[in-house]
Order: structure tokens, then sequence, then C-alpha cells
């Protein structure tokens, strides 16, 4: 399976489809915003699958932090990093809208 694969399994297992839908549609985002978003997410998709979480409701809080400090070890400007914990912030709060998951990691 080639790096691209892992990207669009990581993607699809994660519902990033869906989300673009909402967040273009629904909720009106532009187009930059919606691809930035999209970006961030795969990237925290990417993450969680190389740490063996295979979908949206298994991150975890402490996942989350551990993703955070590689975002800031990366080198990721401050301004880079808020809108990727607002990208996930948004994400998590359609998905529980939507049922697929019962709670928000990221509430806090």
């Amino acid at each position: 399976m080639t790096v691209a694969d892992l990207r669009d399994r990581a993607a699809r297992d994660f519902g990033l489809e869906g989300f673009a839908d909402f967040l273009g549609l629904e909720s009106g985002h532009s187009r930059n915003t919606v691809e930035a978003y999209l970006r961030d997410l795969r990237r925290l998709a990417e993450f969680a699958a190389s740490k063996g979480v295979r979908e949206p409701g298994q991150v975890t809080r402490a996942l989350l932090r551990e993703f955070v400090y590689l975002l800031k070890d990366m080198g990721l400007s401050p301004a880079t990093i808020r809108r990727e914990i607002s990208a996930i912030r948004t994400y998590y709060t359609f998905l529980v809208g939507e049922g697929r998951v019962a709670a928000d990691p990221s509430d806090r």
C-alpha cells in the first residue's frame, strides 16, 4: 500500500468527505477554509492511524494533546496550530451532532 493509499484510507475512515460537504454547503465556509480544515484533519487522521487509531471515536484527549505537541515540534506557527485546533473542534462538534461519536475529545 502506498503513502497516498494510506492517506486516502485515513480520510475515508474519518469521514472527511461528509465533513467537507457540511463545511461548504451547510456552514457556508469559504473554499480556502474548507481546504485548510481538510488538510488539517487529514494530518490528524494520518497521525491517529500511525498510533493504531482507525476512527474518530477512538481519538482520546491524550492523543490530541500528543498531536498538538507534534505540531509544535514541526515548527508550525501558533496561528496555524490554532487553526488546526479550530478544525478539530469544528469536526468533533459535527460528529457529535451527526451521532457518529458519543463524546468530543477536544472539549477542553
